[in-house]
């Protein structure tokens, strides 16, 4: 949309949508388990002991979605943060 209007501020804008999309993948765990849950610290597996087999780690897929959820979050709210302050200066290096 801004090389066919060659209006640039609509790419900054849509920094600003990717800034929110980021914010709110780093907030998963918060939509999911809601606001007062108790903490793992960080903790993705835990070894468990399954009688014939041994010891096993196991890993919730939930937190593991978490986990890849939020360092996503962080780079989309990394990059359309640059987009939304510097977006409109684009226009400079292409026209």
């Amino acid at each position: 949309m801004s090389l066919m209007l060659n209006e640039w501020s609509w790419f900054s804008r849509f920094g600003s949508l990717c800034t929110v999309a980021g914010l709110m993948l780093i907030m998963r765990p918060i939509f999911r388990k809601g606001r007062f849950h108790e903490n793992s610290a960080g903790q993705l597996s835990e070894v468990i002991t399954i009688p014939g087999e041994g010891t096993k780690r196991y890993f919730d897929p939930e937190e593991v979605k978490d986990n890849e959820s939020s360092i996503k979050g962080v780079v989309f709210t990394i990059l359309g943060t640059i987009m939304w302050g510097f977006g409109d200066l684009l226009s400079c290096l292409i026209v």
